[in-house]
């Protein structure tokens, strides 16, 4: 996990960086399975070069946000 600091409108914010690896943990999946998932346009990476890609925690939480949602939602439709 990385933290950069960035200035943005004149105040100093910190983007918190994961790994493919550090993703990988946090969803339960495999390093594969991630990059899927960004090809997939569901995950946005950040390329530093062709073999540095980091994530913004923000991002993957918003991610798992919206899957918890949709399985909130197929778990309703099943039960009617």
């Amino acid at each position: 996990m990385n933290k950069i600091a960035r200035i943005a409108n004149g105040t100093l914010d910190c983007l918190e960086l994961l790994t493919r690896r550090d993703v990988a943990r946090l969803l339960r999946l495999c390093t594969h399975s991630v990059a899927r998932l960004e090809k997939q346009g569901l995950l946005q990476p950040l390329y530093f070069n062709k073999r540095v890609v980091r994530y913004r925690r923000a991002d993957v939480e918003a991610f798992i946000a919206r899957a918890s949602g949709l399985q909130h939602q197929a778990e309703e439709v099943i039960a009617k």
